[in-house]
C-alpha cells in the first residue's frame, strides 16, 4: 500500500510528463515510431494497446488507482523504449517536471522503479556541467 497521498494534480502531472516525454523522444529521433515498433514484440504491442484502451476507458476509484494505471502504461512503453533508444536520449527527453522529487517518490511508491530511475538519470544529466562553448574563430 502506498505511503504517499496522491492527488488529482499528481495524476495530471504524470499524464503531462508521459505525453511530453513521448513527443520529445519523437522529436529527438528521426525514425522514432518505426524504431519503437520494430523493437516491440507482438505481445508487447498488444499489451501496450490494451493498457492504453483500459487507461482511456476505465473510471478509476481515486487518484491512486489512476496514477498506478498511468505509470503501468508508461512502464510498458519505457521497457520497449529502453531497447530501442539510447539511455541518455531517453533521460534528456524527460521533461523537467519529471525530475521533481515528488514525481520520483510517487513512481517508487507505486512500484514504477524504472521510471523513477530514468527521472534520477535525467536529473543527473541536467546537473552535469555543460562543455564550454567553442570560441568564435577558433
Amino acid at each position: 500500500m502506498p505511503s504517499l497521498v496522491i492527488t488529482p494534480d499528481d495524476v495530471k502531472t504524470l499524464k503531462e510528463i508521459v505525453n511530453t516525454f513521448s513527443r520529445n523522444v519523437i522529436a529527438a529521433e528521426p525514425d522514432a515510431i518505426k524504431t519503437f515498433t520494430r523493437a516491440a514484440t507482438l505481445g508487447e504491442k498488444f499489451g501496450l494497446a490494451a493498457s492504453k484502451i483500459a487507461l482511456a476507458a476505465n473510471p478509476y476509484r481515486g487518484p491512486e488507482a489512476e496514477a498506478r494505471a498511468v505509470l503501468n502504461n508508461a512502464g510498458k512503453a519505457l521497457t520497449i523504449m529502453q531497447r530501442a533508444f539510447d539511455g541518455d536520449t531517453l533521460a534528456r527527453a524527460l521533461p523537467q517536471v519529471g525530475n521533481e522529487q515528488r514525481v520520483i517518490d510517487i513512481c517508487r511508491d507505486l512500484g514504477a522503479n524504472a521510471i523513477a530511475d530514468l527521472a534520477e538519470k535525467s536529473r543527473q544529466l541536467r546537473k552535469a556541467p555543460k562543455p564550454p562553448a567553442p570560441k568564435p574563430g577558433a
